[in-house]
């Protein structure tokens, strides 16, 4: 069995035979721990055979690339009949931005939202491109008609692996509950057609 995984990839690493891990900023194409090998790679054309992999996942990627609808066709090319992809996408409207802790930014609208970042000298968020989960529905079942979304997850990240600026606002929307109705971003779990 091979996976593919364009990011964390060694969560994958112990139940595979083969993992790959695809990022654009690797220093340099590597393989570590014997099966899990990393590449650089552009995630609209990857160096990869059609139909190549049983397991195809992208965690927190797509808001990296400004082709998300060339990335995620590229991601379905490279995937088996029958095969399973997981796609993480954060939620557009969860208050802090994940990638910075900033709160409220994603609710500016963009002139203002550009202004600001590039006065706090966080440029590089102008790009990023917050998938919106209803969209990425929608971008699946047109690049795959027969694909079958098996599951949508709401995520909660641990506190561990989250901005430090961010941790207060989890506390307090762990003990509100709020993360049942405004998660920071989805899980969906897709089964490619025979």
């Amino acid at each position: 069995m091979e996976r593919a995984n364009c990011c964390n990839t060694a969560c994958f690493g112990n139940e595979a035979e083969n993992v790959v891990g695809v990022d654009i900023r690797f220093l340099n194409n590597i393989r570590y721990n014997g099966k899990i090998r990393l590449i650089v790679a552009d995630g609209r054309e990857l160096p990869f055979k059609n139909g190549q992999f049983d397991l195809v996942s992208l965690f927190s990627v797509l808001e990296h690339i400004p082709d998300m609808d060339g990335a995620v066709r590229e991601a379905f090319r490279g995937l088996r009949r029958n095969g399973g992809m997981l796609i993480q996408l954060p939620n557009e409207f969860f208050p802090v931005d994940l990638h910075s802790g900033l709160p409220l930014i994603n609710y500016l609208p963009s002139i203002l939202k550009n202004k600001l970042l590039r006065l706090i000298r966080y440029e590089w968020l102008i790009d990023l491109n917050l998938p919106n989960l209803k969209r990425m529905i929608r971008l699946i079942t047109k690049i795959e008609p027969k694909a079958l979304i098996v599951n949508i997850e709401k995520i909660v990240y641990p506190e561990a692996i989250i901005t430090a600026s961010t941790r207060r606002i989890s506390k307090l929307f762990r003990w509100l509950g709020i993360f049942h109705v405004l998660p920071y971003g989805y899980l969906l779990e897709i089964q490619r057609a025979l």
